[in-house]
């Protein structure tokens, strides 16, 4: 099983600068089970956190359906406005999905990385299967 939640924000999403945010916190954390190591792709479309080879990738998804599944999904969330107005009416979002983790070796780590995100990046995480925010 691989885990996938969706990320959204008010603003234009900037891997550049979710990276710059990110890197110090990922980088000075002993909570990871393995050592981090958080890359921004060359070409800038993709932030990879590496756990001794198991990733966790974010891309921006900016295709013309986002917006259509994304007022379904406003529909099933729980409703918190201040949530809510950061996904409602957007065009793009940020997809995070990992590797297969069939043992859930990897999920605690996915967990802390996925609250590390949140904290600094301000952004709103959604789980799309539970119909939730994380």
């Amino acid at each position: 099983m691989s885990y996938t939640v969706f990320a959204f924000d008010k603003n234009k999403i900037d891997l550049e600068r979710i990276h710059t945010l990110l890197q110090p916190a990922v980088k000075e954390s002993d909570r990871f089970a393995a050592r981090p190591r958080l890359v921004l792709s060359d070409d800038g479309d993709e932030l990879v956190l590496d756990l001794d080879g198991w990733q966790v990738v974010l891309g921006v998804n900016a295709s013309g359906y986002v917006a259509a599944e994304t007022q379904e999904l406003v529909k099933h969330l729980p409703q918190d406005k201040d949530k809510l107005e950061a996904v409602r009416g957007s065009r793009e979002r940020l997809e995070i999905i990992s590797d297969e983790d069939y043992d859930e070796q990897h999920y605690d780590d996915y967990l802390l990385f996925l609250e590390e995100f949140e904290k600094v990046t301000g952004m709103v995480v959604v789980d799309p299967r539970e119909w939730n925010y994380t």
